[in-house]
């Protein structure tokens, strides 16, 4: 039997970071595709949706619309966007991220991929920016209809430092992109064997720790160490610049 019909808003402002940017751009259109009888209703920048290659593959559906809405996360700018865009007849509202819409009263689906914000108080910054985390935290506990969580590590994390929710919770961990199962034609970048790193230097990465790691392996592995990512923030951080 299928499935009701639902209207559904995703925010989607985050398409074009790293880590989120790719959860919705490999998700969305996954879900889209699935409920066909569904209407989606995107938040984000239009130019960058239209630019997606899932969206110029999907343009033609009829159960997608594009709002803009290109406020910064974190933000008062964000909440007033969020209530205002937001169809008023929504089923449902996902959030890809924890900075949900506070004013809009609708039902929150909300993804989890960590709550570092929590566990590393110290990556947020100011106590202004620690008390406003836990502040959205425990609305999502309370509010949220469903979590999604990237990992059973995550869900017991937002257990410990938040609390249980009565929403329904699901554990669907990440999956490699197809193109990793490829065979490649043998050429390499590097000569010499390598591990690789790839990602940004924020501070929950600890990429400090693993420099610190590698400096006592070095000697008995022929391998080099290669950081791959954006070069002005591997080389912001004062522990990469001086390896």
């Amino acid at each position: 039997m299928a499935a009701a019909a639902r209207r559904v808003v995703v925010d989607v402002r985050m398409l074009g970071d790293g880590g989120i940017g790719t959860y919705l751009n490999e998700v969305v259109p996954r879900v889209i595709g699935l409920r066909p009888n569904w209407h989606f209703t995107l938040l984000g920048d239009p130019d960058a949706l239209t630019a997606a290659s899932w969206m110029r593959r999907d343009v033609r559906r009829t159960n997608i619309s594009i709002v803009p809405a290109t406020s910064h996360i974190y933000t008062i700018a964000e909440q007033l966007e969020l209530l205002w865009r937001s169809p008023r007849d929504a089923d449902l509202f996902w959030a890809p991220h924890y900075n949900v819409p506070l004013l809009a009263n609708v039902p929150l689906v909300v993804t989890i991929h960590d709550v570092c914000h929590l566990a590393l108080p110290e990556a947020m910054g100011s106590w202004p920016r620690r008390m406003y985390a836990r502040h959205v935290y425990g609305v999502i506990r309370r509010r949220a209809r469903g979590l999604l969580f990237d990992s059973e590590f995550s869900r017991a994390e937002m257990s410990r430092l938040v609390g249980e929710s009565a929403a329904p919770a699901a554990v669907a961990p990440l999956a490699a992109d197809a193109w990793l199962g490829l065979q490649h034609n043998g050429d390499r970048p590097m000569g010499d064997p390598y591990l690789l790193y790839v990602g940004n230097a924020k501070r929950h990465k600890n990429v400090p720790a693993l420099l610190e790691a590698f400096r006592r392996v070095a000697d008995r592995v022929p391998h080099r160490l290669v950081l791959l990512g954006r070069h002005t923030g591997l080389r912001a951080d004062p522990a990469i610049a001086d390896a």
